[in-house]
């Protein structure tokens, strides 16, 4: 298991970048999953109403695999699976289940090797 830090990536790579980008990117990924957290819950109350369509039929769908790309070109594959991980968090603390992923699980399918 890989126990780095943040201070440790900072450390590692803002000497490479500088200060100004590595923050920018950092608040921007948060930023992106925020915005996918509430993506993904929208997306189940419309497929909830819906009857549960294929998900390239969900109105969110477009968006999410922007989000995804916009991800992989920051963080990369890892970044995206971070992103997963984070937004399952904060289902987790809005007392939602994970089932509600199937955004991402099938909608990132072929962004950055992303398979469903």
């Amino acid at each position: 298991m890989n126990n780095r830090t943040l201070e440790s990536l900072y450390d590692e790579i803002v000497p490479k970048v500088g200060h100004e980008t590595f923050m920018a990117a950092l608040n921007q990924v948060d930023s992106l999953i925020t915005e996918l957290t509430e993506l993904t819950i929208t997306s189940n109350e419309w497929a909830e109403a819906n009857s549960y369509p294929a998900v390239e039929n969900y109105p969110q769908y477009q968006r999410a695999r922007e989000i995804g790309k916009d991800i992989l070109q920051l963080a990369g594959f890892k970044g995206m699976q971070t992103a997963v991980g984070s937004v399952r968090k904060r289902l987790h603390g809005k007392c939602l289940d994970e089932s509600r992923l199937i955004l991402m699980e099938y909608g990132w399918n072929g962004i950055g090797g992303w398979q469903s």
